[in-house]
């Protein structure tokens, strides 16, 4: 996270303090972390077993936390995540089906360290 990004931060949660009478940083937090991930709707392949409930796993709760959704399957996904170098079916049909951003799994650990949506680019896997 930028120093710019935190200064930004800074100012508006001053300005939510006097303009709202703002008690508690908590609720403002959460409020900015569950929105960096909106209109996101993310399917793994490949990450863990598929008898794992991806809903409890904290990958999937930390994509929840972050405001995105869990797909049901990898065409219904705007982002598939998974790990390099493991082409599997759901790869496949996201990659035939184009428009998916097909990532490193790392990227949503990303943005959750820069509180932002980071730059698909940098974690994308070229099949």
């Amino acid at each position: 996270m930028s120093l710019e990004k935190v200064q930004g931060w800074l100012v508006e949660l001053h300005g939510a303090f006097f303009r709202e009478s703002l008690t508690a940083v908590g609720p403002w937090i959460r409020e900015r972390k569950s929105a960096i991930l909106v209109g996101v709707r993310v399917f793994f392949s490949g990450i863990f077993p598929t008898d794992t409930t991806v809903a409890t796993h904290p990958l999937g709760t930390l994509v929840l936390d972050l405001g995105g959704t869990l797909a049901e399957s990898s065409t219904e996904a705007t982002h598939l995540l998974t790990v390099p170098h493991k082409n599997t079916p759901n790869t496949q049909k996201a990659r035939e089906k184009g428009g998916i951003h097909i990532l490193a799994y790392q990227w949503l650990w990303a943005c959750w360290a820069n509180y932002e949506r980071v730059d698909e680019y940098l974690y994308s896997f070229w099949y």
